[in-house]
C-alpha cells in the first residue's frame, strides 16, 4: 500500500507541478520501498484535474463538490528504474495541447516525468458537471 502526501501544486502556463512525500508498506518479503507506478497513474489524473480547474477559471476545493470528470483514455508509462525517494518528490506534467471539444467537453494531451525516473504521457478527455 502505498500513500502520497501532496504539499503543494505550482501551476504555470503550460504545466503543473506535485511536490509531494510518499508512505509505502508492503505484505511482501523483500519488497524495497518504492512509487507504484499505479499511484503516479491515479496521481496524474488528480493533478490534470487541479490544472484543469486553473485553466477553466474553476475554483479547486480538495473537500468540494468534484466540477470535472478527468478519464484517461490513452497512458502510456516507462519506468527505467524505481523511485525510491520517500520524501521531496515532484511530478511534473507539461501540457501539450487542451483544446474544447464542444461546450462542456475538452481534451488535453500530457507528457510527465517523477524525479526523472518514472515517465507518463497520456491523453484524456475533461467534463465540466
Amino acid at each position: 500500500m502505498e500513500t502520497l502526501h501532496i504539499r503543494e501544486y505550482r501551476i504555470g502556463e503550460n504545466y503543473i507541478e506535485s511536490h509531494f512525500d510518499r508512505s509505502y508498506q508492503s505484505a511482501m518479503l523483500k519488497s524495497p520501498s518504492h512509487l507504484i507506478f499505479l499511484s503516479a497513474v491515479a496521481h496524474y489524473q488528480k493533478i490534470i484535474y487541479v490544472y484543469a480547474c486553473h485553466r477553466l477559471g474553476l475554483e479547486y476545493d480538495l473537500g468540494g463538490e468534484e466540477k470535472l470528470k478527468v478519464w484517461p483514455t490513452v497512458v502510456h508509462v516507462e519506468m527505467p528504474r524505481m523511485v525510491r525517494n520517500e520524501t521531496d518528490l515532484v511530478h511534473r506534467v507539461y501540457i501539450d495541447e487542451f483544446t474544447q471539444a464542444a461546450p462542456k467537453r475538452y481534451h488535453v494531451k500530457i507528457h510527465s516525468d517523477v524525479n526523472d525516473s518514472l515517465f507518463i504521457s497520456g491523453e484524456s478527455p475533461l467534463f465540466a458537471l
